[in-house]
């Protein structure tokens, strides 16, 4: 199905839900996508490391803002199996100045290793979970991580749509549900997105 159908989709089936507006968000996102993929078409945007500790500012893709909202660029946490969506997604987030860096677990238990040894500038802002891992059910991790890290926004992430899905990623307490195979320029929006609405929810609770 086109990523525009999916997302339509999406807005459909989470109306009148709290991830009704993240899918309205990524409608918006829409209109810049073409213009992204033109330009990492033309090598215009300089690629980072998916794997990096760290990766070097460049220019932010046309159509998005410098910064999130919490004033500074944006650590994630990618757990998921899918090396090659690892790959592609860690080359645009380092081309993206909003983003500080984003690390990579392959599994459940490299992602809680990860977090248990990780100094407090290390841990991520946001963490991206595939629903389907290994080793663990994505929506029960997501569980897991809200109770332990509470401060830090838990989003999952899936390559399907479904009506029962999104009722199960609302009971998780999701920050919010990411489609894979959509177009890079939406999904840093929604990550940028979820990430300032979790540390202003931080901020005011904290």
């Amino acid at each position: 199905m086109p990523m525009r159908l999916r997302i339509d989709a999406g807005c459909r089936l989470a109306a009148d839900t709290p991830l009704a507006s993240l899918f309205l968000s990524l409608q918006d996102s829409m209109r810049e996508v073409q213009q992204l993929v033109d330009t990492m078409q033309k090598g215009e945007v300089e690629a980072g490391s998916a794997d990096a500790a760290s990766v070097s500012p460049a220019s932010s893709p046309p159509g998005v803002s410098p910064l999130v909202s919490t004033g500074r660029p944006v650590h994630v946490l990618l757990v998921d199996d899918n090396e090659l969506l690892s790959e592609a997604l860690g080359e645009y987030i380092g081309a993206d100045t909003r983003f500080a860096r984003m690390l990579h677990a392959s599994s459940a238990a490299s992602a809680r290793r990860m977090l248990e040894t990780s100094t407090p500038d290390l841990i991520p802002d946001l963490i991206v979970v595939d629903v389907n891992l290994p080793d663990a059910d994505g929506l029960v991790l997501c569980r897991e991580l809200r109770s332990r890290y509470p401060s830090v926004g838990v989003a999952v992430m899936s390559g399907m749509v479904d009506s029962g899905l999104l009722t199960e990623v609302h009971a998780s307490g999701a920050a919010g549900f990411l489609a894979k195979g959509g177009e890079p320029a939406a999904l840093l929006n929604a990550m940028v997105q979820l990430a300032g609405s979790t540390s202003a929810r931080s901020s005011t609770h904290g």
